[in-house]
């Protein structure tokens, strides 16, 4: 049953990020076929950046609270340090696999879930307390992301 509130809350989450990244999105190509390509690195940078980091402020995302469902740590019953929020949501990307690992696995636990040693549960009424470190991770992140945006720019144009 929790694979059915994960793949919702993955839904919900998802077009709520569509809809907020849709203008972003069309800014940012325009931007990067123009003479201001830098600011569109810096914005589909910025959009990865929360992507990946999105879990890392200690806090649900809309989908999960929806759902009542919690990511856990495995070995302890507590949410994870935010660079396992980074290492689990970087499999993303390759999101349909990700999917088809998670409805295969007799623990229904996706790759990043697999890596990060997460699991998600039903929640338990825990309240997460917001971490101010995860905007570190996220300026972390965005920063890397963005510079090696400027490399491959620059490899481009070579």
């Amino acid at each position: 049953m929790i694979v059915i509130f994960r793949i919702i809350a993955f839904l919900i989450d998802n077009m709520i990020f569509l809809i907020l990244f849709i203008p972003f999105i069309i800014l940012g190509v325009v931007l990067i076929e123009s003479e201001y390509a830098v600011y569109g690195i810096m914005l589909f940078s910025l959009m990865l950046s929360l992507i990946f980091s999105k879990d890392s402020f200690g806090i649900r995302t809309v989908g999960r609270r929806l759902m009542n469902i919690n990511v856990i740590n495995l070995n302890q019953d507590i949410p994870y340090s935010p660079w396992r929020f980074v290492i689990r949501n970087i499999f993303y990307c390759i999101f349909n696999i990700e999917g088809f690992v998670m409805l295969f696995n007799s623990q229904h636990r996706r790759i990043g879930d697999l890596i990060a040693k997460t699991n998600v549960v039903k929640s338990r009424n825990s309240k997460f307390k917001f971490q101010w470190k995860g905007f570190i991770v996220l300026l972390t992140v965005w920063i890397s992301l963005f510079l090696i945006g400027l490399l491959i720019k620059a490899i481009d144009e070579l």
